[in-house]
């Protein structure tokens, strides 16, 4: 048992440090191949539901458990074939709960702030926004201009 725990700890904690690796690499832009298939484009769905499928995984597989009446004999390939049923009622509720709770709240809260909705245009490492900011990314220097009624004020940082 004590080899066990040891091994527990120790693959969480690397686990860990290997997220930590990941987040860290892709926000200095030294992600590489990471950092390209995180960013791939028909994935960016699946980003905005990710946690909400997180949230809802749990409760999925519980009432999917608690639902069985009979003996459940667990096999590789019922244990396969529940993981990937899991995962899409969770993707599934995920996307509904998207829909119904958490578009029309960020919606709502642009609305009260007084913002626009904005999209981002990349352009030559130039982000530019609907609100007349304008981000541009050189390497580790980050120069943002703000656009205010006809006067240009820039804010380096």
């Amino acid at each position: 048992q004590t080899s066990f725990v040891v091994w527990f700890l120790c693959g969480r904690v690397f686990w860990a440090l290997g997220y930590g690796w990941i987040v860290f690499a892709c926000s200095t832009n030294r992600g590489g191949i990471i950092q390209r298939v995180l960013t791939y484009q028909p994935i960016q769905p699946l980003a905005r539901l990710a946690f909400g499928i997180y949230l809802l995984h749990i409760p999925v597989i519980a009432i999917r458990l608690f639902a069985i009446r009979d003996t459940y004999v667990m096999t590789h390939s019922g244990v396969f074939e529940g993981a990937i049923i899991d995962y899409v009622i969770a993707v599934v509720v995920a996307y509904v709960l998207y829909i119904l709770i958490e578009c029309p709240i960020y919606h709502l809260i642009k609305i009260i702030c007084g913002q626009n909705v904005e999209k981002v245009v990349r352009n030559r490492g130039t982000y530019e926004r609907t609100n007349g900011e304008s981000v541009r990314d050189y390497e580790e220097n980050i120069e943002i201009k703000l656009y205010n009624q006809g006067n240009q004020s820039t804010n380096d940082l």
